[in-house]
């Protein structure tokens, strides 16, 4: 009798990426991926070491980011994402590449324009992209506050808000009780009277039994088309400024 031995193929499934280094305000290739079909995907990064020059320190918020396209077919995304730290981003596509920056961001009330990354700057990560996606959702998102302001914009462009929350540290005027209300719009300017909020959340004052917090409940994303703009109202349902008003509030935006 003729034995009937299969024929078989083991294959390694690749990871594509490397060790990183990027100074100043270059940037550096981390990673090219192309398939012909499209599958699911985690890039994966961590900081090794990030250093910028003792000069610097305190002039900007600097940051490492990834700056990443992915696609399929004729069409590409592209997105900027903060791995201060690391990062997991899973990705559905057939095309994906990356670069490693280092990007200068402001602090909280820092007047415009921020200073350039300084060439002494150094950032090293190791980046890779591999098949397969973990079970926890995750998507990136990023941060920012505004300080001892009555209104702000945090985005002039479509977004997703994840987190929104104020603070306001004063005290209640000539013994009031009644709250103040922080409104969110959906523009990219900040608001003026009359203007109609997307949503809206009770901002009290400031009182040793009171804690003067407010946090928008948004379940895991909220859409806004043409921006997120916000600011410190007297009433509700319409915008009326507050002058006096001088809150912090922080913003966690999908990326």
């Amino acid at each position: 009798m003729k034995a009937v031995i299969p024929h078989t193929r083991r294959e390694r499934v690749a990871n594509y990426g490397d060790a990183v280094n990027v100074k100043g305000q270059g940037r550096a290739a981390a990673f090219t991926l192309s398939k012909q079909q499209g599958f699911q995907f985690t890039i994966t990064a961590q900081v090794e070491e990030f250093t910028i020059p003792l000069a610097a320190i305190g002039t900007a918020d600097f940051r490492p980011y990834l700056h990443i396209e992915w696609g399929h077919g004729a069409s590409i995304a592209r997105t900027d994402v903060d791995i201060t730290w690391g990062r997991r981003i899973p990705l559905v596509c057939s095309t994906a590449q990356a670069q490693l920056f280092i990007k200068p961001l402001p602090f909280p009330g820092q007047a415009l324009p921020v200073p350039p990354v300084p060439d002494g700057a150094i950032c090293k990560a190791r980046t890779f992209i591999s098949e397969g996606i973990e079970g926890t959702r995750l998507f990136p998102t990023f941060w920012q506050t505004q300080i001892s302001q009555r209104v702000g914009v945090f985005s002039t462009a479509a977004a997703r808000l994840v987190t929104f929350r104020g603070f306001n540290p004063a005290a209640a005027p000539g013994g009031a009780t009644t709250s103040l209300f922080l409104l969110v719009f959906d523009q990219d300017v900040v608001p003026v009277a009359g203007d109609v909020p997307m949503d809206a959340v009770p901002l009290p004052f400031n009182s040793p039994t009171l804690p003067a917090t407010a946090v928008l409940p948004l379940g895991e994303t909220r859409a806004f088309v043409h921006g997120i703009a916000w600011g410190v109202s007297s009433t509700a349902f319409l915008f009326t400024d507050v002058p006096a008003a001088a809150i912090q509030v922080a913003a966690e935006i999908e990326q």
